[in-house]
């Protein structure tokens, strides 16, 4: 047993090491990437900026991108807020012009960072809460899933696929066929050329398990902030990219695998 938990802690500590970075930036700012992941799947992270008076006050803060998070997944409205209140006021934290903070006095101790950095994964995961006000989301996927069953394909819902590297990459649907078309649906993203740069390599991977795998990216070109940039760099990662309006070449790259 004595051996096990030297096993557990030696591996516990190797993780921390490798997954824990902090960097110094101007002004004796410090980056912080912490070992928890955030709802969308990223890494949490803050900064820690030393204050100006000479008190030894640190100001912590998660630089905005949270609350950012909630908005580009449709978060809003007063109900919404008495949640990220509510949770900020579970972990004594403020908000202060869309950023997430805490005042400390230094010398901090790793609990309280760990605190501030489960607070910014707590928060995150309030999306799940979020309902969308723009009527346009939603329907990318809703629309997808009618034309499936429509057509009388064979479908796997939330299915993973073995890549070369990864044991299972999960597709929001896979299609039956002579050949397999696994499908992604991409609506409101945020962070989208990060989500479509993890995304090419998932795909990649797939493609290297198994070359005989159809891939098609759909997407909602009326919910998020598409640019040409990230529709051209889609359209190069998969077999097909294509707006969810667009059924005719949806409707022939299902075709394809059947």
């Amino acid at each position: 047993m004595n051996t096990l938990i030297e096993q557990l802690v030696a591996s516990q500590t190797a993780f921390w090491r490798e997954h824990l970075h902090l960097t110094e930036g101007a002004g004796g700012r410090l980056h912080v990437a912490w070992p928890l992941l955030r709802y969308d799947g990223w890494q949490v992270s803050f900064a820690l900026d030393p204050g100006t008076s000479g008190d030894g006050v640190w100001r912590l803060s998660d630089n905005g991108t949270t609350l950012k998070l909630l908005n580009d997944m449709g978060a809003g409205g007063k109900v919404f807020a008495a949640h990220v209140k509510s949770r900020c006021d579970l972990y004594a934290i403020g908000q202060e012009n869309g950023e997430l903070v805490k005042l400390k006095a230094s010398p901090f101790t790793p609990a309280e960072l760990q605190l501030f950095a489960e607070a910014i994964q707590s928060l995150s995961f309030l999306a799940y809460r979020a309902e969308p006000a723009h009527e346009g989301w939603g329907i990318a996927r809703r629309n997808f899933q009618l034309l499936i069953q429509n057509r009388g394909y064979k479908v796997r819902a939330s299915h993973a696929l073995p890549g070369k590297l990864r044991n299972a990459i999960e597709f929001d649907e896979v299609v039956e066929g002579g050949t397999l078309c696994a499908c992604k649906i991409f609506e409101i993203q945020s962070e989208l050329t990060r989500n479509l740069d993890a995304w090419a390599f998932r795909l990649r991977d797939v493609k290297d398990h198994d070359p005989r795998v159809a891939t098609l990216l759909i997407y909602n070109p009326d919910a998020g902030r598409w640019t040409a940039d990230n529709i051209a760099f889609g359209t190069h990662i998969a077999d097909h990219f294509l707006p969810y309006t667009d059924t005719v070449q949806i409707k022939a790259a299902l075709h394809q695998t059947a």
